[in-house]
């Protein structure tokens, strides 16, 4: 019988400079210049995370659960990344910010499209 290759035990070094999981018996790092939050989206197995060295996140890294990159991206025209968060009806979701509010919102929530590595718009964050 083949062991469970789920990711368990994601964590971020105290310097912000490692993610560290577990997957199938073997102890994942990815090294990286600073990391603002990592997130496990246990539908995918998939290990997402912002990363970039200012202090708002630059990047959105897409992980597979052996540690290679499966998509980075940007955040979406004319918004910035804010955090990671579980979305009710959409699961893995990431706030996005913007300095030009729609429709009285600046903070919207927007769904990840793992397979083809695209961000779509949601609803409002409140």
């Amino acid at each position: 019988m083949r062991p469970y290759a789920g990711v368990t035990n994601l964590s971020i070094s105290d310097d912000k400079k490692q993610i560290n999981w577990d997957s199938g018996g073997n102890g994942i790092t990815i090294i990286c210049d600073r990391v603002h939050q990592a997130q496990l989206d246990e539908q995918q197995n998939l290990v997402i995370a912002l990363l970039g060295i200012n202090d708002t996140p630059s990047e959105m890294v897409i992980y597979n659960s052996n540690g290679s990159t499966n998509k980075t991206l940007s955040g979406p025209k004319d918004f910035y990344f804010s955090y990671l968060t579980k979305h009710p009806e959409i699961g893995t979701a990431v706030v996005c910010s913007t300095d030009s509010p729609i429709d009285d919102w600046y903070d919207w929530y927007f769904s990840i499209d793992f397979r083809r590595g695209a961000l779509f718009r949601q609803g409002p964050s409140y």
